[in-house]
């Protein structure tokens, strides 16, 4: 009855009363229909979300056009039926939201001494493999001529060969369409792509005057090349957005076949994991297929761009369910090693390859026998990741003098971490393999830029997860105060950024501290650099402070 007293009103506060009517009216209405459940919040001030033929309808008139061209969505269940063209929400209730704030808080006491013992670790590690380096470019020997006939002197120690070719030796076969390169190839890559529709989702976030977070889901497609079959039964807006195939046959994505003996001069074989240190200079392969390329019932053509076309590609744009293809591969060429060499029987024949280059236990005055070193440097290169990382392993009724409960976490996230360095990072060593050639000097260089950035980024990580842990220790709080009326989810956005700037302040300090701590006693001068700037910080901390900020 109000709304359609407001439509028939045509006095000089008609503006006014529309106004009324597009805001104040439905979320008085909706606030009421809310407490009874009938409806839920789908964005603020928004159109009523109701059963359209329950809604009451304007009389007709000039201004009931306003009213019919409103923007009406059904609820079914949790979610809102997707429209073409329009946005979907969904509503997260304050309830839902404290629970899950009070989860991430108890994840966040785990997660912050895990973030500290991860960035310990980090830097036990990067000084572990700093010294491994710094002793590898003492002791490593130099093979100018990898054919050279004493090769077998040099079975135990650290070689660098950096003048030698390496050479495919098997034929190497792609899968899927039965391409065979006899020799002179290293590693082969195709790229099958199909032309398909694609649905992108955008979200936008933010919060009722009732604590909810709403979710407002925007679905777009449009055409492209995927390296994947998309299903579009699966599109919120299906009508018109329909995928077809027309090569069943073929897989789309990328396939990388490497060459199963690859050997460097006359003497070794390259192991596993030195095949991907030289094979990164794909050459286009196509000069060598020719203009076609026949596959089961289908014909590819090949484009000015490289690619090969089923169907052949025409003046316009590609229709849904082609496909293309790439070809390249990485020849026979220069490379260079760094590693510990060992010998190696394969098929009656007496080789040489290489093993990782460790540290092993030294004595503290002399040197080890050559004979004796060689052994150990060859046990040492053996050992699996886990066998590594049990050596480091902490029991962790051990640190009960600090806690039970504490030291049993620490000792967890120590032994946890450690495994997982050790199997995702790797075990600090000297075992590497470049495309080109490269003197001792640069090829450590490259190892020791190689070292500065993985410490470098596992520390910003190391940060980064104790810097969320630390919010989410402030979440049940923030969330608790979105509820207050109004001004609630006000309120909790200022306190959020202050808590944010709390937090990075504080956690950048005391990560610079544990970082300093661990680099004491092998970078003095670096250890006083990070002190110096976690006093900066916790200074700053003090005076917004006592500023009343905080």
């Amino acid at each position: 009855a109000a709304r359609c007293l407001i439509h028939n009103l045509h006095t000089p506060g008609a503006k006014l009363m529309h106004a009324m009517q597009a805001y104040l009216l439905p979320s008085v209405i909706f606030a009421g229909l809310s407490l009874t459940g009938e409806v839920s919040a789908e964005r603020p001030h928004a159109s009523l979300h109701l059963e359209k033929d329950k809604l009451p309808k304007p009389p007709a008139g000039p201004s009931s056009s306003v009213f019919e061209t409103e923007s009406v969505r059904v609820k079914r269940g949790n979610s809102v039926q997707p429209v073409p063209g329009q946005s979907v929400s969904s509503a997260q209730s304050w309830g839902e939201r404290v629970k899950g704030a009070f989860v991430g808080f108890f994840f966040g006491i785990f997660l912050v001494p895990f973030s500290l013992v991860f960035l310990w670790i980090n830097e036990r590690n990067s000084a572990r493999l700093e010294s491994v380096i710094s002793l590898g470019r003492k002791e490593v020997c130099n093979r100018p001529d990898p054919d050279a006939d004493d090769v077998k002197d040099f079975d135990g120690k650290l070689v660098h060969l950096g003048s030698g070719t390496a050479n495919g030796i098997e034929p190497v076969t792609d899968p899927r369409f039965r391409l065979r390169i006899e020799k002179g190839c290293l590693r082969f890559k195709s790229v099958v792509d199909v032309f398909q529709w694609v649905e992108h989702a955008h979200q936008k976030k933010y919060k009722d005057n009732r604590g909810q977070e709403i979710t407002e889901t925007t679905y777009t497609y449009r055409t492209e090349w995927s390296s994947k079959i998309v299903d579009s039964s699966r599109f919120h807006d299906k009508a018109g957005h329909h995928n077809t195939t027309k090569v069943n046959d073929v897989k789309p994505g990328m396939d990388i076949t490497t060459n199963a003996t690859i050997k460097y001069g006359k003497h070794y074989i390259v192991p596993e994991a030195l095949k991907n240190g030289f094979m990164h200079n794909f050459q286009d392969y196509s000069s060598t297929i020719g203009e076609s390329l026949d596959h089961s019932s289908c014909k590819f053509a090949k484009d000015s761009d490289g690619w090969y076309y089923f169907p052949k590609k025409g003046v316009g744009a590609p229709q849904i369910g082609d496909f293309r293809a790439k070809f390249d591969y990485v020849t026979d060429g220069p490379a260079t090693i760094v590693g510990l060499q060992e010998e190696l029987k394969k098929d009656g024949e007496t080789l040489h390859s290489f093993v990782p280059y460790r540290m092993i236990e030294r004595p503290w005055c002399g040197s080890l026998p050559e004979e004796e070193k060689s052994k150990a440097l060859l046990v040492e290169s053996q050992k699996t990741p886990q066998e590594y990382a049990n050596q480091d392993h902490i029991e962790p009724m051990s640190l009960c003098v600090l806690c039970c409960c504490v030291g049993c976490c620490v000792g967890c996230c120590c032994n946890m971490i450690s495994n997982v360095f050790a199997r995702a990072i790797g075990i600090p060593d000297v075992y590497r393999a470049w495309d080109g050639h490269f003197d001792v000097p640069a090829s450590f260089a490259l190892l020791a830029n190689s070292s500065g950035r993985q410490r470098w980024g596992l520390r910003f990580a190391g940060w980064l997860l104790l810097f969320i842990a630390t919010n989410m220790l402030f979440q049940p709080m923030l969330v608790l105060i979105d509820i207050i009326p109004f001004l609630g989810k006000y309120i909790g956005g200022v306190l959020g950024w202050v808590i944010a700037v709390i937090c990075f302040l504080l956690t950048a300090a005391l990560a610079s501290v544990v970082v300093a701590v661990a680099n004491l006693r092998y970078h003095p001068a670096f250890a006083m650099i990070c002190l110096s700037l976690a006093g900066a910080l916790a200074g700053g901390i003090y005076y917004l402070h006592g500023q009343h900020v905080i």
